[in-house]
């Protein structure tokens, strides 16, 4: 986590994919730490698929 701003970037690589038309569908599981509590928000947000070709 950037502790200068409180978020964090995801990459996923896509180099198995033979085209990025064969993404349908990309997902994100939130789990929560063991022994924690409170609540987090979560922001998602400038999501881009590209491919260099």
């Amino acid at each position: 986590m950037d502790s200068a701003n409180g978020f964090t970037a995801v990459s996923l690589s896509l180099e198995q994919l033979a085209s990025v038309s064969d993404i349908k569908a990309i997902g994100f599981k939130v789990v929560p730490v063991p022994g924690g509590s409170g609540t987090a928000t979560l922001y998602l947000d400038n999501v881009r698929v590209s491919a260099d070709e």
